[in-house]
C-alpha cells in the first residue's frame, strides 16, 4: 500500500511538526505514514484514522502501545520517537523510518527461507521480544507483518519488533476490550491460552514465533488444515490438532525441528520457559557456518 500525499483527501497529521510524503501501511484503527520531520528527517508516523476519533478503545490501544515502546530500548524493538496528538485530536507514535521490508513481505517475495538463515532472523527477533518480557509486556500479536527486517550493508537484515497495540502489561491497569467474548490476535498465531482466555505470558509470545519459524522455513503451517480455512477451523487447530514435524515438511535439520516442536507444545509448561532460551536453542540448532551461507545467499 502506497499512497503519494497528493492523493489523500486530507492531511492526516494537521497540526503535528510532520509533513506527509506518503501512505505506507495501516491496520484495523490505525494507518501508517512516511512524513518528514522538522529538519527533513524521514520518519514513519502511525496515527489513528479520523473515522476511529470518537473511539476511546482505539485512542487508548494506541497511546499505550506508545508508552510501552517509550519504555523500552533494545536493537530489536523499534525506538519510539514521540507521542503526539493531531490537531483534531487523534494519537500518534513518530518513529524513526527504517530502510527494509517485514518478514511477511519477504516470505511473500521468496517463498520458503533457508532454514538457517530463518533460524537467525527468528533468533534476533526472540531477542527483542525478550527485553519486553522483561518489562512484563507481552506482545500477543506475533506474526510476520509484525516483524520488520531493517537493511545492513555490513551483514543480514536486522529483526524488529513492530506493533504492540494489543499487548498485555503484567502488574499495570491497561485498556479492556468491551467484548469480553473478543479474542485478540490473529488466529494463523494464536496460543492455545489465547483462544481459551487463559492467562498470557512470555510463553505466548514463544508458541507463536514458534509457528512464524515453522511458517519461515516450509512455506506452510504446522497443521494439516486447508490454505484459506475459516477463522474457527484455524484455531480448533491450535486446541486439538498434532503439528507436522519441521524435518517431515522441510529439509529442516532434526534438532531444528525439535527445537520448534517444543516451541509449539499445546501446555505453556511444556514449553521453552522465555523467548531467550527459545533463542538459545535455535541459534543451537544451526551451525554458524551454515547460517553464515545461508545469510550471504539472501543477501
Amino acid at each position: 500500500m502506497l499512497i503519494d500525499a497528493a492523493a489523500l483527501p486530507t492531511d492526516p497529521l494537521v497540526g503535528t511538526r510532520y509533513r506527509v510524503v506518503r501512505l505506507i501501511g495501516g491496520g484495523s484503527s490505525a494507518d501508517v505514514y512516511e512524513a518528514k520531520g522538522p529538519s527533513g528527517e524521514l520518519c514513519a508516523i502511525k496515527v489513528l484514522r479520523h473515522e476511529m476519533r470518537d473511539s476511546q478503545e482505539a485512542a487508548a490501544r494506541l497511546l499505550q502501545e506508545g508508552r510501552l515502546l517509550a519504555s523500552l530500548r533494545h536493537p530489536n524493538l523499534v525506538p519510539l520517537r514521540e507521542i503526539g496528538m493531531t490537531r483534531d485530536g487523534r494519537p500518534f507514535l513518530a518513529m524513526p523510518r527504517l530502510a527494509g521490508e517485514t518478514l511477511r513481505e519477504i516470505r511473500l517475495r521468496k517463498g520458503a527461507l533457508a532454514p538457517a538463515f530463518a533460524a537467525t532472523l527468528i533468533a534476533g527477533a526472540l531477542d527483542g521480544l525478550h527485553a519486553a518480557h522483561h518489562h512484563g509486556v507481552v506482545h500477543r500479536d506475533v506474526k510476520p507483518g509484525n516483524i520488520f527486517l531493517v537493511e545492513s550493508t555490513s551483514g543480514p537484515p536486522r529483526p524488529a519488533m513492530l506493533d504492540f497495540g494489543i499487548a498485555k502489561v503484567h502488574g499495570a491497569a491497561t485498556w479492556r476490550t468491551t467484548d469480553h467474548q473478543f479474542i485478540l490476535g490473529t488466529p494463523r498465531y494464536l496460543a492455545p491460552e489465547q483462544i481459551l482466555g487463559g492467562r498470557v505470558d512470555a510463553r505466548t509470545d514463544v508458541y507463536s514465533m514458534g509457528i512464524v519459524l515453522f511458517e519461515c522455513v516450509a512455506a506452510r503451517g504446522p497443521f494439516d488444515v486447508l490454505v484459506g480455512a475459516d477463522m474457527l477451523t484455524v484455531m480448533r487447530a491450535h486446541l486439538g490438532l498434532a503439528p507436522r514435524r519441521l524435518d517431515d515438511v522441510s529439509g529442516a535439520p532434526p534438532a531444528l525441528a525439535r527445537v520448534v516442536a517444543r516451541a509449539l507444545e499445546k501446555k505453556p509448561a511444556r514449553r521453552y520457559p522465555t523467548a531467550a532460551a527459545f533463542a538459545a536453542a535455535i541459534r543451537g540448532a544451526v551451525a554458524p557456518e551454515a547460517a553464515f551461507a545461508a545469510e550471504r545467499r539472501a543477501s
